[in-house]
């Protein structure tokens, strides 16, 4: 994962998996350089202690709110007309051309509903299985392929679409 990471430009959470998570969303277990992390928080919820905001990196927040801090660009959009468009135009404008979307499930949804998704990499556990959280998005798409990674496997899914 750290090594993906570390070859895209930006990655993108939404203000539940930031909060919840408080993932750091960086390449620490992998040479190379860390993305520019991207959270959608229409209402600024995500403390600034967070990890998403600290550890030197540089975080870009899609809100409807403004605030100034220090390695923290927030953009403000319109969340009543379609917000992932909308990031994704001001993403571009920015030349950010790949990013990786980590979630959550309703962040991921969107995007998979929009069509706006080239590939998906999914986990399934062989040794641990959860019982509890939100459930995964299920994808409709032709093209896959299963890899097996240590006691895991790595579904590959390829928007046929695409």
């Amino acid at each position: 994962m750290h090594k993906w990471r570390s070859e895209e430009q930006g990655i993108l959470v939404g203000a539940n998996t930031a909060i919840r998570d408080n993932p750091r969303l960086n390449a620490r277990e992998w040479h190379g350089k860390n993305p520019l992390r991207i959270l959608i928080d229409k209402d600024l919820r995500t403390p600034l202690t967070h990890h998403v905001f600290c550890d030197g990196g540089r975080t870009i927040v899609f809100s409807n709110k403004e605030i100034v801090a220090e390695k923290l660009e927030v953009v403000k959009i319109n969340f009543e007309k379609n917000v992932i468009t909308q990031v994704l135009y001001k993403l571009h404008e920015r030349n950010i051309q790949s990013i990786i979307v980590e979630g959550g499930a309703v962040t991921l949804n969107n995007f998979f509903q929009l069509g706006l998704w080239d590939e998906a990499r999914v986990f399934l556990a062989q040794e641990k299985i959860l019982t509890e959280g939100i459930a995964a998005p299920v994808l409709k798409a032709a093209h896959w392929q299963e890899t097996k990674i240590k006691n895991d496997i790595l579904l590959t899914y390829k928007n046929k679409d695409k």
